[in-house]
């Protein structure tokens, strides 16, 4: 797998979309709190045998499948969860042949 975490923009909207092979989980995350922005990455530790993330403005570690976070300034903090759909590419080129998918 290329990417575990993506920061981007939907629209206005600041998201994160995360994917942890091991364990399948994925969740798509508003990535604002307290009106600050934040920009996550791969902490490289796990929770509950699953992905920690952190954010790069506070350090604080987070729960990928909680969204919450478990370490730092925003301790007990949870992250928006937004709606998201897992699709075979195939089908969803069909559905939305505009699609762009994400290179490194």
């Amino acid at each position: 797998m290329w990417h575990e975490i993506v920061n981007d923009n939907v629209g206005y909207i600041p998201v994160a979309v995360t994917y942890y092979p091991l364990c399948f989980t994925n969740q798509v995350f508003n990535r604002t709190v307290n009106h600050t922005v934040l920009k996550f990455g791969t902490s490289g530790m796990l929770y509950n045998s699953n992905l920690v993330m952190y954010d790069r403005t506070s350090k604080s570690l987070w729960s990928q499948p909680l969204g919450q976070a478990i370490v730092g300034r925003y301790a007990g903090i949870k992250l928006e969860r937004i709606p998201f759909d897992v699709a075979f590419w195939k089908e969803w080129k069909q559905l939305y042949p505009n699609s762009k998918v994400l290179l490194i």
